[in-house]
């Protein structure tokens, strides 16, 4: 019985410390809601890189093809795929950061290409389109109007690569920046 006892007793007393760890992040939450403080949208934000947000690809001058599009080039690589997804055809998107991509060396000896030549090497009966998506210093929720464009050109399979960008990309804003170096 006493054993019992002193079990609960310390599941209870890890439970609080938990509930003790978390309180000042609910107090903060509650607090922020309360005073009508609330993030932008990411879809808004000019800071995020979506205002007037652009299609990654464009159809080609003879509408055979899609491209990446060239006010696009900056941070991604020329990439481009049948407009018509041909028969017998595996269609892979590939999205991520500049590890994706390849960067800083070629998207030749990137892993896209080398998955492409690979499933062309275990059937060659079949086509293989692996669509290199990758942008330098994308992060995932700047990759998310990526991913839903891809969407819509047929894929059957989308390769989701990204984690180390989030820390990289710098979302706050000067005077934020500046404060937090002032202080």
């Amino acid at each position: 019985m006493v054993r019992a006892v002193g079990w609960r007793r310390w599941v209870l007393l890890r439970l609080l410390a938990v509930l003790v760890g978390c309180l000042p992040l609910l107090l903060a939450e509650l607090g922020c809601r309360l005073l009508g403080f609330s993030g932008a949208a990411a879809d808004s934000d000019p800071f995020v890189g979506f205002v007037g947000s652009r299609p990654l690809f464009q159809l080609s001058s003879d509408g055979q093809r899609y491209q990446v599009s060239s006010s696009r080039l900056q941070f991604f690589q020329p990439a481009d795929f049948p407009a018509v997804k041909p028969a017998n055809t595996s269609r892979i998107f590939v999205l991520g950061g500049s590890t994706v991509q390849g960067h800083p060396f070629s998207t030749q000896t990137a892993f896209p290409r080398l998955l492409e030549l690979t499933l062309q090497r275990l059937d060659p009966a079949r086509r293989w389109e692996v669509i290199n998506c990758g942008g330098v210093s994308y992060a995932s929720y700047r990759l998310l109007p990526v991913l839903q464009e891809c969407l819509r050109y047929q894929p059957d399979i989308v390769i989701f690569c990204e984690g180390q960008n989030e820390f990289l990309e710098d979302v706050t804003y000067g005077t934020r920046r500046q404060l937090a170096e002032s202080a």
